[in-house]
């Protein structure tokens, strides 16, 4: 009995797969305008810097930090939704009264980086018009994979 529900989740695994392809979004050249309202619900990657706000929000089990172009430039960036733990693309928890340096996170394999590190996120993209929950309006949400800036993308 237990073999025979493994065997089935693993089919529905298999078969809810997201096999739209991923579209790689370049940060340089990204607005978060009406025009991105096009990327809602669609896989991407985008490369950038995971570098946290000055207070760092949690609900539901996520926590925003942002994604840069660099780790000074605040603009153009996109907000990502990542889960405080140990695991693979998680976060600490900063201590109180972090200072940038003290942010800390983990890739897909469950490698830790820091906010100096460039690294590529891929996830399903939102876009929202409401300014109430985030500053810009575009997050990646449902984080999928982070990885080092140079490595291939998980299929």
């Amino acid at each position: 009995m237990k073999l025979s529900i493994a065997v089935i989740l693993s089919m529905l695994s298999f078969a809810c797969k997201d096999t739209r392809p991923i579209r790689q979004i370049e940060l340089s050249k990204f607005k978060c305008d009406k025009s991105a309202k096009e990327l809602s619900d669609q896989p991407v990657a985008i490369s950038g810097y995971l570098v946290p706000p000055v207070v760092i929000f949690c609900k539901s089990g996520k926590c925003s930090v942002n994604l840069q172009l660099t780790e000074e430039q605040l603009e153009p960036s996109v907000t990502i939704d990542l889960v405080p733990g140990s695991g693979p693309n998680t976060m600490d928890m900063p201590p109180e009264n972090f200072r940038k340096t003290d942010f800390a996170f983990r890739d897909a394999a469950g490698k830790g980086h820091r906010s100096n590190e460039q690294v590529v996120v891929t996830g399903i993209f939102d876009f929202t018009d409401a300014y109430e929950t985030i500053p810009n309006g575009c997050r990646i949400r449902q984080v999928r994979e982070i990885r080092p800036e140079g490595q291939f993308l998980a299929k």
